[in-house]
């Protein structure tokens, strides 16, 4: 008795389960949000040559024109300490049909210590021939 009791308990939904998802996302939103984390976690990793090939062709020829290359792999590489440790991406705002940002929390730790610095920014991501790309980078402790 006790075990058919058990499994009815189970088949019983809870008030805070999630209820079935529909799709309400358009696919563009989705494919966006994925080009920002994976652009982000190449950052988390240090992976500037990953980090490259997710920037736009318009940010790239940007950057090699005011900043040159070295530029962005101190960018996605960092120092040693701080580094870079994680980041949030907030709900992101469709801004026309072929660019969207993402609010952004990035944070680097020193070593040891207890506290994490933050830097509240954005990212944007524009549609770069078939595929999302980052065109606009977030600031980080090497822009302050």
């Amino acid at each position: 008795m006790t075990t058919i009791f058990i499994a009815l308990f189970l088949l019983v939904p809870c008030g805070g389960e999630a209820k079935t998802l529909s799709p309400s996302t358009p696919a563009d939103y989705a494919y966006a949000l994925q080009t920002v984390n994976s652009f982000l976690w190449a950052w988390v990793n240090r992976d500037a040559d990953t980090g490259k090939l997710l920037i736009s062709h318009s940010l790239s020829l940007k950057l090699q024109k005011e900043n040159n290359e070295g530029w962005f792999r101190d960018y996605m590489v960092g120092v040693s300490n701080p580094h870079h440790h994680s980041f949030e991406i907030g709900l992101g705002k469709t801004l026309n049909s072929n660019r969207m940002s993402f609010p952004v929390v990035l944070y680097e730790l020193y070593t040891g210590e207890a506290k994490a610095f933050k830097y509240k920014s954005r990212i944007e991501v524009v549609l770069d021939g078939d595929s999302w790309k980052v065109d606009r980078l977030p600031i980080t402790s090497g822009d302050k």
